[in-house]
């Protein structure tokens, strides 16, 4: 029986995937390899769990208020499904543990981005103590601490070509489904949907609690005049961003596929992509737009000069993070100077951020809580901001209001080591 290879701290492992540092947890022993089928058993179900997380619109409470009069609809997943799943994925790391436990052979890799984020959601579930809406807060802290499990285990199990391969598959399935939906809405659905609310207008409002006249009133008009797709998700901005991701990671795939003349294989990755950059205008976000062009230069480049890439990594990495702290520091002092930015949906976003300064001010070190961000929002918001967002709009900007200085240096060190991580040359 051929062992399985362990390596010692600091070494590069042929078979790590480049999305980790590694070096083994403990000393391997030795032992014949066993239970490989827990480490198969974590991965399935962590493929599991992201599948039905994709396809699936929880909410904690209910979006539609309750009135008088209002007719029956059928809600979707609410909390108790959403713990449910964090509970499945809380097994995922305990199996890897469990394989390390009977398996002396198996060396666990000291990953930092995935500790760094296991310590980020421990810090939102301890901001459940001062939160104000103490549900909302626990709730989605769960969440984010069963998706740190998750990386967790996942950087733990994907160490060969064929894991990279198995995950390659799962993202293209995805974007598949993604994509049918949402051609099934703009082909189908969409016509049957403005047919409803020309002829059957009030019905519908109704079902919904909306009253003609509100800021309600009129995006749910926008969503069925203009036909945005929204796909398993409650906006076109979070669909159009799901392509985006799951096509970028198709796309690298295919490079590499390419590179090993996995033809057939390329092909099909292709032919999906092709399908995605027709759907993709349809969602309506500049963002994903945007997003997927700079996405698309920076594979194709990293595919065409790999090895200055590979030479130059530490550089680069260097480079590409001062550039987006330029482009932030760009957009933060124009703003301030012009009070406003350059386009009427960054214009939104900006009073979001500015907003989410003075919250930030009021609660320097701890934050108002996770999932807490809304309420409190209605306090400092600008007058000329109407909407009353439940977030704003950006991640670091909401872990600093939400779980103040310590949740957004957090984020911030969990971000770059993520980032370092993720950019760090592959094996030949």
């Amino acid at each position: 029986m051929t062992r399985r290879p362990t390596f010692s701290a600091g070494a590069r492992s042929p078979d790590v995937a480049a999305t980790a540092a590694a070096r083994p947890f403990g000393r391997p022993a030795d032992a014949p390899t066993r239970g490989p089928w827990l480490t198969r058993a974590a991965l399935g179900l962590a493929v599991a769990v992201v599948i039905a997380r994709l396809f699936m619109t929880e909410s904690i409470r209910s979006a539609i208020p309750v009135e008088p009069g209002g007719t029956a609809i059928p809600y979707g997943p609410g909390p108790a499904a959403g713990l449910l799943l964090d509970l499945l994925a809380g097994l995922c790391p305990l199996l890897v543990l469990v394989r390390r436990w009977v398996d002396p052979a198996y060396a666990l890799r000291l990953a930092w981005s995935p500790l760094a984020f296991a310590v980020l959601a421990a810090w939102a579930v301890v901001s459940t103590a001062w939160a104000g809406d103490r549900f909302a807060a626990l709730v989605s802290s769960c969440h984010l601490l069963a998706a740190a499990g998750v990386l967790w285990a996942v950087a733990q199990i994907v160490r060969t070509p064929a894991h990279a391969r198995l995950l390659a598959g799962v993202c293209v399935g995805l974007l598949g489904v993604l994509l049918a939906h949402g051609l099934w809405y703009q082909l189908v659905d969409r016509a049957d949907l403005r047919h409803a609310w020309e002829t059957n207008r009030d019905e519908l409002l109704k079902a919904r609690n909306v009253r003609p006249g509100t800021f309600e009133y009129t995006q749910f008009e926008n969503k069925i005049l203009r036909g945005e797709l929204m796909g398993f998700s409650a906006s076109p901005n979070t669909y159009a961003a799901a392509i985006v991701l799951l096509g970028l990671v198709v796309l690298g795939a295919t490079a590499q596929f390419v590179r090993d003349r996995r033809w057939a294989s390329a092909a099909t990755m292709l032919a999906v992509l092709a399908v995605a950059a027709g759907v993709l205008p349809l969602a309506q976000s500049r963002t994903g737009d945007i997003t997927a062009a700079l996405g698309a230069a920076a594979v194709g480049a990293a595919a065409v000069f790999a090895p200055t890439f590979r030479r130059r990594s530490t550089l680069l990495y260097v480079a590409g993070a001062l550039g987006v702290a330029a482009v932030a520091a760009f957009v933060v002092g124009y703003g301030l100077s012009r009070g406003t930015l350059f386009h009427d949906s960054l214009n939104f976003r900006w009073r979001y951020w500015v907003g989410s300064f003075q919250l930030w001010k009021l609660h320097p070190l701890a934050g108002v809580g996770w999932e807490n961000f809304g309420p409190h929002y209605l306090g400092v918001r600008m007058p000329e901001a109407t909407e009353e967002i439940k977030d704003p709009h950006n991640y670091l900007v909401r872990f600093a209001a939400e779980l103040g200085g310590v949740g957004g240096l957090l984020a911030l060190a969990w971000t770059a080591r993520a980032w370092w991580e993720i950019t760090r040359p592959g094996p030949e």
